[in-house]
């Protein structure tokens, strides 16, 4: 189904922009990146072998309800985790690695009553962590093996802020100066010891917060009460970004703010992981998708084109996509297949996710340490470069949509070959031969918001 399938070797026709190329993967083919997707338990084959595609290591393989396994206390009922069993064993079949969610308390347990989002009250630590335990252990081998734990979904929600069918919450309280992470904190470290007991190599991903604004104080106490109570009960620090936020990438804001939080902690080589990432629309309704919706798509795919490089360039254990495949609205447009009347239609945004993935594969950032965005950001080239195995790649883009285009010179070795690939939206890489055929030891690229991708052999 890959419209670039790795030993391609043909040729598009000549342009006046110069020749048009299918390139074929340096070498053999790399190995899975960094980068997920979250793939439903409803995502049928098609769908999967679109993410397949894309080369993604891991996939939020779906919710584990401790509500629904444990509704009568001390009784488990497996049955209620078929189809994520299923999901797993064809994610597994397909080299994608499966990472599952435990949220949602049971009524006996809920310290909020009526609230499937609540924290569990303190008395019933003692059977959250053996449930866990359990849990953990039915899916520590063959081919049902789940390495990756992620505890509770944007906990930092108040009860009052979310509804339990959104599958988010609710142990928030910002009556509280920590917003309830003290707490959280608390029974992240009961999860974490049962994860372990049952199997000492998976990994415990601890937040899961919210997509709120950088520096945030429903986010930033909650994680300075979770690391006051529990700094060395998680394996990596969970937290979700969604679209732009000031000068820049709400990825990167975050991503900095949340480490220097990390840091007053001594945790600042803590990995840390962004388990929701996309760009959304700003609510379901299309006329949320500013200024138009067909606008708005165009720079979604804009998006999907350079934020897996800035994951790459944030040093991110990695960063998943949310969601993958909906009808519309789904999660304020998020997705990047549509479902239209029985059919998957990819959006650019999917092919943008894709090219950018093969073109990042082996890559690493080489670039210097990124730093807050700031207003001088919005209308300067930015420009990652990474390392991969015989060249260099350059990722550039400007910020500001509505800037037009300007052109930048890039220092290459004297006579060295060169390939742009622009458009990334398209279904096939628009790859182009860029070398410095005058032998001047230097090349003019052409930037605008559109991202565009330049690789220097050696």
């Amino acid at each position: 189904m890959n419209a670039l399938p790795a030993a391609a070797h043909q040729q598009a026709a000549a342009s006046s922009a110069g020749q048009r190329l299918f390139l074929p993967m340096v070498g053999t083919v790399p190995g899975p990146n960094p980068f997920g997707i979250d793939f439903s338990i409803y995502s049928g084959e098609e769908e999967l072998q679109y993410g397949v595609d894309a080369r993604p290591k891991w996939a939020r393989a779906g919710d584990v309800v401790w509500s629904q396994i444990e509704a009568e206390r001390g009784s488990y009922d497996w049955a209620q985790l078929d189809l994520v069993d299923a999901n797993i064993r064809r994610l597994r079949a397909a080299g994608v690695e499966p990472m599952l969610i435990i949220q949602q308390t049971p009524v006996w347990a809920q310290s909020v009553p009526g609230r499937l989002c609540s924290p569990p009250k303190p008395e019933y630590l003692d059977d959250m962590a053996r449930f866990i335990e359990s849990l953990v252990t039915r899916y520590s081998s063959n081919e049902l093996y789940v390495k990756y734990w992620e505890f509770w979904n944007e906990p930092d929600f108040s009860p009052a802020n979310v509804q339990d069918s959104m599958g988010i919450g609710c142990w928030g309280d910002m009556r509280k100066p920590d917003n309830g992470g003290q707490y959280y904190g608390e029974a992240l470290k009961r999860a974490y010891a049962a994860v372990k007991a049952a199997n000492p190599s998976a990994l415990v991903f601890g937040g899961a917060l919210s997509s709120f604004g950088v520096n945030d104080p429903r986010n930033d106490n909650f994680v300075r009460g979770m690391l006051t109570t529990a700094p060395n009960a998680f394996d990596a620090f969970s937290f979700h970004a969604y679209g732009e936020y000031g000068y820049g990438d709400l990825l990167r804001g975050k991503t900095l703010s949340y480490r220097r939080i990390l840091d007053e902690f001594g945790l600042q080589k803590r990995p840390m992981i962004a388990t929701e990432v996309a760009a959304t629309c700003v609510s379901s309704d299309v006329s949320g998708c500013k200024p138009d919706y067909a606008t708005w798509v165009s720079r979604q795919a804009n998006y999907a084109a350079r934020i897996y490089a800035v994951a790459n360039a944030l040093d991110l254990m990695g960063a998943f996509w949310y969601t993958f495949s909906s009808e519309n609205p789904g999660y304020r447009f998020s997705h990047l297949l549509e479902r239209q009347d029985g059919k998957i239609v990819p959006r650019p945004a999917y092919y943008a996710f894709r090219n950018s993935a093969q073109l990042l594969a082996g890559a690493q950032y080489i670039g210097p340490p990124l730093q807050d965005a700031t207003a001088d950001d919005k209308e300067r080239v930015q420009t990652l470069i990474f390392r991969k195995a015989t060249s260099t790649l350059y990722v550039m883009w400007v910020p500001n949509i509505e800037f037009s285009r300007t052109i930048t010179t890039l220092k290459v070795s004297p006579g060295a070959k060169i390939y742009c690939t622009q458009k990334l939206e398209l279904p096939y890489l628009n790859t182009y031969d860029c070398s410095d055929t005058r032998k001047i030891g230097v090349i003019d690229v052409v930037v605008n918001s559109l991202p565009q991708y330049v690789e220097v052999f050696d």
